[in-house]
């Protein structure tokens, strides 16, 4: 093994035709070269899962609570017992979306009779609509199927802003989407199943006014307004807690024209290729604001253009005119039988710059 010290993750899943059973996990250190390893894996003592009903209720600023449907539910327990190797977790997995009433409906384990009740690790992932957060709970589930303890949702917070051109005029059915900051974590184990979410995103109205309900967490907001009107830009390192937060007037910044010529080895026009320019973030400390300690620190480049080349292998984007030095990467793809082609380059953009 070229790193001796790190371990081998092995994992054992039953196949489509035994979805009751549970998986089995291990880490091994990785054998030497030509040596052998034997890994034995014990299946606990088998309980037939069975049909209980999950309430999924979401909590209004009233204090009432309404169902919640749609949600997708991931609930997962430990069945380690007395026959389990050292070393080898079993975890049980059970996946289900809430239908109109709010109800998940689960295939579960349930606990031993006469035994203590088994503690399920309940993932909720609330569609990006409505205005309940997503979230994780501890629930207990006991030897008998039917009806569980209701899960109850939070409130999400609003995020409100509005969005204007570089002039001072509202920017009207500019979409606002909300990106996920990956946060950095050690490696998680395949077993751990984390559901899904798509990405909250809204419509400005006819004032240039939005509102974003998300959970708590750090996002990046892309700031995409109508085709050919103005250029796409972003707000980075916008931490939600679980308060609104009033972004206030957000401003695009103005146009600047960019022209790019693509040439193939021989130097002719290249038609019909694929030019994505992408923003490189600024990931320079900025105390108080962002890339410090404790802080959001986003390190993923955004697309502020994407066109074809036209016959002579011309294109041209509108791009933001941030008045200083923006770090871009041209992105050239070609078909999908040819390579594709990274060209990464800096430059100093100026009111109605243009660039060749």
């Amino acid at each position: 093994a070229s790193k001796p010290t790190s371990n081998l993750r092995v994992v054992v899943r039953p196949g489509a035709t035994q979805p009751g059973l549970p998986s089995l996990e291990v880490l091994i250190p990785p054998p030497a070269v030509g040596t052998e390893r034997t890994q034995n894996f014990v299946l606990p003592s088998y309980r037939t899962p069975v049909p209980f009903m999950l309430p999924v209720r979401g909590l209004g600023p009233s204090g009432a609570t309404q169902e919640v449907p749609s949600a997708r539910v991931v609930a997962q327990v430990h069945l380690e017992d007395a026959t389990t190797l050292p070393g080898v977790r079993v975890i049980y997995t059970a996946q289900a979306d809430t239908d109109a009433q709010g109800i998940a409906k689960l295939q579960l384990v349930p606990a031993p009779s006469g035994g203590s009740n088994l503690t399920y690790r309940v993932s909720i992932v609330s569609p990006s609509r409505l205005p309940y957060a997503s979230g994780s709970r501890e629930l207990q589930v006991g030897p008998t199927e039917g009806l569980l303890a209701a899960l109850t949702l939070p409130t999400r917070a609003r995020l409100i802003g509005r969005l204007l051109s570089a002039t001072g005029e509202a920017v009207s059915g500019g979409q606002v989407v909300a990106q996920p900051i990956a946060q950095p974590q050690a490696p998680t184990s395949p077993l751990e199943v984390v559901p899904d979410q798509t990405l909250p995103q809204t419509t400005t109205d006819s004032d240039g006014r939005f509102v974003l309900r998300l959970d708590p967490g750090d996002y990046d907001l892309d700031m995409i307004p109508v085709l050919g009107t103005g250029p796409r830009t972003s707000l980075d390192n916008q931490r939600i807690r679980d308060v609104d937060v009033d972004l206030g007037e957000v401003r695009l910044p103005r146009l600047a024209l960019a022209k790019v010529l693509v040439v193939g080895p021989s130097l002719a026009p290249a038609p019909q290729v694929k030019v994505r320019v992408l923003e490189l973030p600024d990931t320079s400390p900025r105390y108080g604001l962002a890339c410090t300690l404790d802080l959001p620190c986003s390190k993923v480049a955004k697309v502020r253009a994407e066109a074809f080349t036209d016959s002579k292998g011309r294109v041209q984007f509108l791009l933001p005119d941030t008045g200083h030095t923006i770090s871009l990467s041209i992105m050239i793809c070609l078909s999908s039988a040819r390579s594709v082609s990274f060209i990464a380059f800096a430059r100093r953009l100026f009111r109605s710059s243009i660039f060749d």
